[in-house]
């Protein structure tokens, strides 16, 4: 059993466990040879094809189906988890700032988890995953510290991963937990405000490029007016390459820059 692909599908949310999406993608795989089978039998039948090589089309249609179906189950688990995780890095605070506020009016760490699972689903639906893992292993009677380094194990968050992990230890060594959630809280607010940094300082960067780019076209252009005016060339006329400047280059250059600039904005999530 791939131990990274069952973490992918549980932690994904496509399925509670890797056999019961073993088994869903074991019906899918059955019923897209099934069909594509018959269909490209019948086809290749119908296009005057004897039946023997109708067959053969149909087996490897059927193959090839499957196959398709095989590397789609194995590649989906990947990329949903990464994009859940990319999801809720953004809300972790919320789900930190239920969690604290739990803590420190005296609840006990099964007795906040398990109360955020009752009440705070509805309004923290991204994070069903989480706590229905959670509290299904608080209510079977496993320890905390043991449930929890289980939702560190499946959870594409990377600060929920350490949120859990920080807690199991804490619960095992007796260390407060309100000051663990305030602290991973702090190191989280400390992180976007670097990289909120970064991204400022790289737009700055991109708009001073711009603007450089921008007024250099009419310099450019004034100079071309002049070499073009002292000497002609009857393959580029001034009209022309104030054309390709204005119509063409700067359009060209604005978009490029719209575009690396949401690149560059879309690293942070707030």
């Amino acid at each position: 059993m791939n131990p990274g692909l069952a973490r992918e599908t549980v932690g994904s949310g496509l399925a509670g466990s890797l056999e019961g999406y073993a088994a869903m993608v074991k019906l899918l795989l059955l019923a897209a040879a099934g069909v594509a089978a018959p269909v490209v039998g019948v086809y290749v039948y119908a296009s005057g094809a004897t039946v023997i090589e109708a067959l053969a089309a149909s087996l490897l249609a059927a193959a090839a189906a499957a196959m398709l179906v095989i590397v789609a189950a194995t590649q989906l688990p990947r990329v949903v988890y990464r994009n859940r995780g990319a999801l809720l890095e953004p809300r972790f605070p919320l789900f930190a700032a239920g969690l604290a506020a739990r803590l420190a009016a005296g609840s006990t760490l099964s007795g906040a988890l398990l109360d955020m699972y009752d009440k705070e689903l509805p309004d923290l639906p991204e994070f069903r995953v989480e706590l229905e893992y959670i509290a299904s292993g608080l209510r079977a009677g496993f320890e905390p510290a043991v449930v929890l380094e289980g939702a560190a194990w499946l959870t594409p968050s990377q600060s929920l991963r350490s949120l859990f992990a920080s807690l199991a230890e804490a619960s095992r060594t007796g260390t407060g937990l309100v000051d663990v959630v305030d602290n991973l809280v702090k190191e989280y607010l400390l992180n976007v405000e670097s990289q909120v940094d970064r991204v400022v300082n790289g737009l700055g960067t991109l708009m001073e490029f711009f603007i450089a780019l921008s007024v250099m076209v009419p310099v450019v252009l004034v100079v071309l007016g002049i070499l073009l005016a002292a000497q002609p060339l009857p393959a580029l006329s001034f009209k022309t390459a104030a054309f390709l400047a204005v119509f063409v280059a700067t359009p060209v250059t604005a978009a490029v820059t719209i575009i690396v600039a949401d690149m560059i904005v879309s690293k942070v999530r707030v």
